[in-house]
């Protein structure tokens, strides 16, 4: 069942409720309100006043396989850190990859697969990012 939306809410609701992505976001445990708005669904926003980390996770163009029911649905995570901290974003790749890619967590029964990092992007002044790309298959 194609729903890209459902998809990745699961995703982003699996790096909100990690203990460990919240210390590194330097969130306590009941605020919500922050998970949202540091744990983002795309790679665009707006407010760089504060110097406070993110993750994104949004989808990249898919690709079609051999199997025209399937496709291969890419997508990356970024970690958006302070430049003071620059190997924070490297933590919180390495954990967002420990929970995507754990044989127990799935999208609609199929398991995600890290394809690689892509390393430092462009960022804005102040800040350091850098991300990694996964991948899952899914029935169209």
């Amino acid at each position: 069942m194609y729903n890209p939306a459902t998809d990745l809410q699961q995703i982003l609701t699996r790096l909100r409720e990690d203990p460990q992505i919240r210390t590194l976001l330097n969130l306590t445990s009941d605020d919500t309100v922050g998970a949202y708005e540091r744990v983002i669904g795309t790679k665009v926003y707006w407010d760089y006043t504060d110097m406070t980390p993110r993750i994104a996770a949004y989808y990249r163009p898919s690709r079609t396989l051999d199997n025209q029911m399937v496709i291969q649905q890419n997508f990356e995570v970024v970690a958006n850190v302070p430049n003071t901290n620059v190997f924070l974003a490297y933590e919180l790749l390495t954990r967002a990859k420990e929970l995507l890619c754990d044989p127990e967590f799935t999208i609609r029964n199929q398991r995600i697969h890290f394809a690689g990092d892509i390393g430092e992007l462009p960022a804005a002044v102040g800040f350091f990012a850098a991300a990694s790309r996964l991948f899952y298959y899914r029935s169209i």
